[in-house]
């Protein structure tokens, strides 16, 4: 289970991922979506707006949601901590691994084939420390 970052105002549903504002209201997408005309909202007549419109007009927040690590609604980092949960893995390999993820995750939404290049960095780290523990084991 990801853990909730907030509750929305209107419906009360869970809110995993993005939160959407409308002044003092945290909203889920399809409450910020319903409320585009409401005035009572700040609503400014927006429903001729597509649902990539809405996901701009919300307020970019870089150091708790960055965008190119929240995609269709799943954090990166719980997606990182419930994949190494319950794994045997030693601090460093988990380490490499979680990073390699990450650069996986964002390269199509920050910096391409960098990010790409960052994860394999990562990931041939990873394999050379399992490949070193396994040699030093025999």
């Amino acid at each position: 289970m990801h853990p909730v970052n907030d509750f929305c105002n209107r419906c009360d549903k869970a809110i995993i991922g993005t939160v959407y504002s409308r002044g003092d209201f945290d909203l889920c997408f399809d409450c910020y979506k319903a409320t585009a005309t409401r005035a009572d909202f700040g609503g400014k007549n927006e429903s001729s707006a597509s649902a990539q419109t809405y996901k701009d007009l919300s307020p970019v927040d870089m150091v708790n949601r960055p965008p190119h690590y929240n995609q269709a609604g799943i954090e990166c980092i719980d997606a990182m901590q419930a994949m190494t949960e319950g794994a045997e893995v030693n601090p460093h390999a988990a380490y490499c691994w979680q990073n390699s993820f990450k650069y996986l995750w964002r390269w199509p939404y920050k910096n391409g084939l960098q990010d790409l290049q960052k994860a394999r960095w990562y990931l041939d780290r990873l394999i050379s420390e399992i490949e070193g523990a396994e040699n030093a084991n025999r």
